[in-house]
């Protein structure tokens, strides 16, 4: 991941699931490489406050939760991200987690690309792009 966009250029990365640990390394070792991460029900979420802030204070953070977390086992996943979006925004940086049930939109699965209402998902976070990135 860190030779393409050494080759392509700094990029918005998004990622899913267990995928989260790629981006999360990726912006670990080159965050001048990421120009925004993009965490789809991620693992992995970085927690330590002098990591948080040295590595990913300045890079746009967007995490996307959808529905039965707590079914699935993924309270803990979902704190961890929220704590790493505490840590960006009291340091200056920007970091949103948007849980879509509380925004109304409900029937998700941890697939969301996949689900009814995936245009409505991907609209949010290209809004949210257009409105939190360079």
């Amino acid at each position: 991941m860190i030779k393409l966009l050494e080759d392509k250029g700094p990029s918005v990365l998004l990622v899913h699931s267990m995928g989260g640990e790629i981006g999360y390394e990726v912006a670990r070792q080159r965050p001048d490489l990421v120009k925004a991460l993009v965490a789809i029900e991620p693992v992995g979420s970085p927690t330590n406050e002098e990591e948080v802030i040295e590595k990913f204070a300045d890079i746009p953070y967007l995490v996307v939760y959808g529905d039965y977390i707590e079914p699935r086992n993924q309270t803990g996943r979902l704190e961890a991200t929220k704590t790493t979006a505490q840590i960006i925004r009291d340091n200056g940086g920007t970091a949103e987690v948007i849980e879509l049930t509380e925004e109304g939109i409900d029937g998700n699965t941890h697939i969301m690309m996949q689900d009814r209402n995936n245009e409505e998902i991907a609209t949010i976070i290209t809004e949210w792009l257009d409105e939190n990135v360079e």
